[in-house]
């Protein structure tokens, strides 16, 4: 099964307004200057999911990177591969 969307999308993890928030930061050509030290980045190319961890991150959003990546994964239509 393909992906039918091939879009290279940034989500942001953030938990600056009080709640952890993951929101599309960006869209389409994607590059590293669109990173913040101060928040959680997950970067999905459709054939791969990057996780971005900034070094100014709370410890809220170090330890729920992760699992908001893996939440992402199993609402799209992309299929999760095992390795």
């Amino acid at each position: 099964m393909k992906p039918k969307d091939l879009k290279v999308e940034i989500y942001r993890l953030s938990d600056a307004s009080g709640n952890l928030t993951l929101k599309v930061e960006k869209s389409g050509l994607v590059s590293t200057s669109d990173l913040n030290s101060k928040d959680v980045f997950i970067v999905f190319t459709k054939k791969a999911v990057f996780v971005w961890i900034g070094l100014e991150t709370t410890v809220a959003e170090r330890k729920n990177a992760m699992t908001y990546a893996h939440k992402y994964l199993q609402k799209t239509d992309h299929p999760l591969l095992r390795i």
